[in-house]
């Protein structure tokens, strides 16, 4: 892994937020009917594409949240332990 996991969350979020508004485009031009036939065919395809991207993306999502929170409590256990050593020798 290159980046950190909150760097990779913080990833797909913006990613998500950006199918999550062309989603709105596509809907809303679909709505206003300033589209062909043609490029209404290319709007499902696209949408399609971008609900299948966007599915893919929240699970990522979900199994990296899972992770940071699995890195959160070790974090906490290595600090509970240190601390617990310090104190059995400093005290």
């Amino acid at each position: 892994m290159t980046a950190s996991v909150v760097k990779q969350i913080e990833s797909l979020e913006a990613n998500i937020l950006t199918c999550e508004q062309r989603l709105e485009q596509i809907d809303r031009s679909k709505r206003l009917g300033d589209v062909n036939e043609s490029n209404r065919n290319e709007l499902k395809s696209e949408k399609q594409k971008l609900k299948q991207n966007l599915i893919e993306y929240k699970n990522e999502l979900r199994t990296l949240r899972k992770e940071n929170f699995k890195n959160a409590i070790l974090a906490a256990a290595i600090l509970t332990v240190i601390a617990v050593v310090y104190m059995s020798f400093f005290s």
